[in-house]
């Protein structure tokens, strides 16, 4: 399994040492400035030219630039993001890719940061990943994989151009990988998403494992949704940044948030993912079997109760109201009397004594509810 990180307090031996994958975000209208003004790329890196550079000066007070290719070389999978705010010239964009892909040797290369949102048609992502690949092609490795990546899956719109995209042959025949964002995507919408593409054989990667909250438990929720539905690489936020620069704004919680409860454990998601790098098949379903008991099934959620899992449990027991045609619950996170009900209904279904609660056994068949589709 790989467990990677981004936007990190790289200088922190901890997040080294814990994660063996690594996303790097560089971005086109940054390597276009240096090339235009005859200026060093890795001096601009995350500094004064590129994107979000507030943002990127906070993270990085004393980076030394030219030590991110130490850094990159500690890693097992080192994943390159290819980025562009604008819609580049695909010449001018394969030549950023070229030289990219020479000065950071990754292992696989995103082809260009939420493609569809900002481009606004499938035919762009495939050329999108098409130009990327050619980019590769030209490279010191041409072997190296593309990720049409970081999508967001939201809207009706959204959802029918990646049907249409997973159903392109040149875009299957240039990605090997597909990337979506848990930060953007309901759970619902990811496990259809996660099955559609891995049907069509691709991988999946989860390139934002992360929430606008600092609650450990929803973030460790998201990364347990993508050990059920079978996405082996996963990358979160910021395992470590001040608490100053957490509560910098609202688009920074979304961008690059910090991981764990500053008033706790900072490093908890660290110690959590840490498990699950060295899984070998054989292992995997007995960790997983004692991670869920542990997590979801050690705890009852009945009327009164409220959070992230009821709110989860809203959401799988919907799936079965929308199979029914019944009318949905509103999924507040609050495990009110209609949730109840709703409980009975599943439970009578399951063949489970139909008491409205949710312990060990009527969790579990949620889960496989959930996972049967």
């Amino acid at each position: 399994m790989l467990i990677g990180h981004l936007h990190s307090n790289i200088q922190d031996n901890r997040v080294l040492d814990n994660f063996n994958a690594i996303l790097i975000r560089t971005d086109f209208e940054t390597w276009d400035y240096c090339k235009k003004h005859n200026v060093d790329f890795l001096n601009c890196f995350y500094g004064q030219y590129s994107t979000r550079a507030k943002l990127r000066e906070l993270i990085y007070p004393n980076i030394k630039y030219k030590h991110w290719l130490t850094i990159v070389s500690q890693y097992d999978f080192v994943f390159l993001s290819a980025n562009a705010d604008i819609y580049p010239d695909s010449l001018d964009f394969r030549k950023y890719v070229k030289e990219m892909v020479n000065l950071f040797k990754p292992d696989v290369v995103g082809a260009m940061n939420e493609v569809f949102e900002k481009r606004g048609s499938a035919e762009k992502v495939v050329r999108t990943t098409w130009d990327t690949k050619m980019g590769i092609l030209n490279s010191v490795n041409p072997n190296i994989e593309v990720c049409s990546w970081n999508e967001k899956i939201r809207t009706s719109e959204e959802k029918k151009a990646f049907e249409e995209v997973l159903n392109n042959q040149q875009h299957k025949s240039v990605c090997k990988y597909v990337g979506y964002q848990s930060l953007e995507t309901e759970p619902e919408i990811a496990r259809q998403f996660i099955r559609l593409a891995q049907v069509k054989g691709y991988e999946v990667i989860d390139v934002e494992l992360m929430t606008t909250t600092y609650r450990f438990s929803e973030i460790k929720m998201k990364f347990e949704n993508n050990q059920l539905l079978g996405v082996d690489k996963v990358f979160i936020g910021c395992p470590y940044v001040s608490e100053q620069l957490a509560d910098y704004d609202d688009m920074f919680n979304k961008y690059a948030l910090s991981i764990g409860d500053f008033y706790k454990d900072k490093y908890g998601i660290i110690q959590y993912v840490q498990q699950f790098k060295s899984f070998t098949n054989g292992e995997q379903e007995e960790v997983m079997n004692k991670m869920l008991d542990e997590a979801i099934m050690g705890t009852i959620y009945k009327q009164g109760t409220k959070g992230y899992i009821p709110k989860l449990i809203q959401k799988v027991l919907n799936t079965y109201l929308k199979y029914w045609e019944k009318e949905l619950l509103v999924e507040d996170g609050l495990f009110g009397s209609k949730t109840k009900e709703v409980v009975k209904e599943f439970q009578a279904y399951r063949d489970l004594k139909a008491d409205g609660i949710v312990g060990r056994n009527t969790m579990r068949e949620l889960i496989l509810y959930f996972l049967e589709g």
